[in-house]
């Protein structure tokens, strides 16, 4: 499989096309001696949002609600070796979410798995691949298969 070049918006649910044209943001609490980081999300950039509004977070309204910031940087930046390392730190420094930085990590790592994610229960089901591994951890083969069963699926 060829490397992670698009990712699924999400806010629109639409495809970002370039790594040119996304965002990530994130909640950031203050959580002595560090930042809590939480919520990560991938979204359009404001200039090719297709919603008038954009597809970014209400800042003002977290704020409001939760008493948190929102940071974010643009995707590219993230979608890199710069940025692994960036998201294993938050990891290893304990400075977010465990999970949610490895979902994170997946999406803009391992290739196919953006748009296979949220089909493995259904591929599972129908038979696809075999689920011989943690939920969630599935290997490059049944990544391929799930798009494979997409792609023939939405041919019909």
């Amino acid at each position: 499989m060829k490397a992670q070049t698009q990712w699924i918006c999400d806010s629109c649910k639409k495809t970002i096309e370039r790594p040119e044209d996304g965002w990530i943001e994130w909640k950031c609490k203050e959580k002595a001696p560090n930042f809590w980081e939480y919520d990560f999300i991938i979204v359009h950039h404001n200039g090719v949002s297709p919603r008038t509004c954009g597809c970014f977070y209400d800042q003002d309204e977290i704020f409001k609600s939760t008493g948190a910031t929102v940071r974010s940087m643009l995707l590219k930046d993230w979608a890199c070796p710069d940025g692994l390392m960036s998201l294993l730190a938050m990891i290893a420094y304990n400075r977010g979410d465990k999970d949610q930085i490895i979902e994170l990590i997946k999406r803009l790592f391992f290739p196919g798995y953006e748009f296979a994610r949220m089909h493995f229960d259904a591929a599972i089901s129908d038979g696809v691949f075999e689920p011989n591994r943690e939920p969630g951890y599935y290997l490059e083969t049944d990544v391929a298969a799930v798009l494979a069963w997409l792609k023939n699926k939405n041919s019909q």
